[in-house]
């Protein structure tokens, strides 16, 4: 687990080749984490597996199975991105 400030946990999981999701601003209890301010932490879960991932996110946001997230394949996934010169 780390906590999100200033790209950490993205250097972190690149440097270290980890997978890595960042939990919406407000929807995991920070009580105790120590950072720059509210509005701009939140914590992530780091791990070398999608699945382990899906189970650390389950548990740090109580009440979403993210496991059920997970495909066998990549068939009927879709990818979308952002055109900046539109």
């Amino acid at each position: 687990m780390g906590t999100k400030s200033d790209g950490l946990v993205v250097q972190l999981a690149t440097r270290a080749a980890l997978y890595r999701m960042k939990a919406t601003v407000g929807s995991v209890d920070d009580i105790g984490v120590q950072g720059v301010g509210p509005a701009c932490m939140s914590l992530s879960g780091l791990a070398k597996s999608l699945r382990d991932l899906a189970n650390v996110m389950s548990i740090l946001i109580g009440g979403k199975d993210f496991s059920s997230f997970l495909t066998p394949t990549w068939q009927g996934l879709r990818i979308g991105f952002v055109d900046l010169d539109l």
